[in-house]
C-alpha cells in the first residue's frame, strides 16, 4: 500500500467519523427542541449544524475528485468501492440540493465515464477520477438509492389518490 493510498483510507475513515458525529448533533438537537422548546443556546446550535454538512459535502467532494496515484490498479480500485460508497453517500446527504447533484451526476457525469474497454481511463473529463470505468456500477447503485429514497416517499403519497380498489360486480 501506497502512503498515497494510506492517506485516501485515513481521509475516508476521518469523513465517516465527522459523518457520524453531526448525525449524532441533529438527533440532540432535535431531541432538545421537542423537550425545552426554544433558547438562545439551541439558536447558536442549530446555525452551526448547517455549516458543518456544508463543510462535511466538501470534503466528500475533495475525496471523490481524489486522482488515483498511477500505482492504484484497478484492483486498487475494486477494494476501494465500499470506501467510494460510503464518500458518495456522505456527498449526497450533505449537497445544498441533493436533487440537482443527483441530476448532475446522472445527466451529466455518468454519462462522460470510458467505457471499460478503454485502455486510458485518464481520458475522463467529468471531474471525479474515482468514476472510473471499474468504479461505475459502485457509483451507479449509490445515485439510484438515493434517487428512490426521494422519490418512493412522494409516489406513496400520490398512489394513494389515483389507486382505489373497484368493487366487483356480482
Amino acid at each position: 500500500m501506497t502512503a498515497r493510498s494510506f492517506s485516501f483510507l485515513i481521509a475516508s475513515e476521518v469523513l465517516e467519523t465527522l459523518q457520524s458525529v453531526v448525525s449524532s448533533i441533529a438527533v440532540l438537537l432535535d431531541k432538545s427542541l421537542e423537550g425545552n422548546g426554544k433558547n438562545m443556546h439551541m439558536g447558536c446550535s442549530q446555525k452551526i449544524l448547517p455549516f458543518l454538512q456544508s463543510r462535511l459535502g466538501f470534503s466528500a467532494r475533495e475525496l471523490l475528485v481524489h486522482d488515483p496515484s498511477s500505482e492504484d490498479t484497478e484492483n486498487g480500485w475494486k477494494r476501494k468501492g465500499d470506501i467510494i460508497h460510503k464518500i458518495l453517500q456522505i456527498y449526497l446527504r450533505n449537497s445544498e440540493s441533493s436533487t440537482d447533484l443527483l441530476e448532475e451526476l446522472a445527466c451529466t457525469i455518468l454519462p462522460q465515464v470510458p467505457s471499460c474497454k478503454t485502455r486510458n481511463t485518464q481520458e475522463a473529463t467529468h471531474g471525479f477520477p474515482t468514476l472510473c470505468p471499474t468504479m461505475f456500477l459502485t457509483w451507479y447503485r449509490v445515485l439510484v438509492s438515493a434517487l428512490n429514497a426521494l422519490l418512493i416517499p412522494h409516489f406513496r403519497l400520490h398512489w394513494s389518490e389515483f389507486y382505489r380498489p373497484r368493487k366487483c360486480a356480482a
